[in-house]
């Protein structure tokens, strides 16, 4: 009984615990973000001209076999 008392009275008080950040700190998560959002969007990009490219290959790979065979 005792021990969960304890373990209670420990419980209570870090819930009711509250930290608050420096202005420093949101600016370093703030800067880290932006950071992120940046290099996302670059790689979706990548993917984007690197399907382009695979599908204008595919394109002429079809057009010119499909020529070779009509002759």
């Amino acid at each position: 009984m005792e021990q969960n008392k304890l373990e209670n009275q420990i419980k209570e008080k870090l819930n009711s615990r509250e930290i608050q950040p420096s202005a420093q700190a949101w600016d370093r998560l703030d800067a880290m973000l932006s950071v992120a959002e940046e290099k996302n969007k670059t790689i979706f990009w990548l993917v984007v001209h690197c399907c382009k490219y695979y599908g204008f290959a595919n394109c002429w790979y079809v057009f010119i076999h499909s020529n070779k065979y009509r002759r």
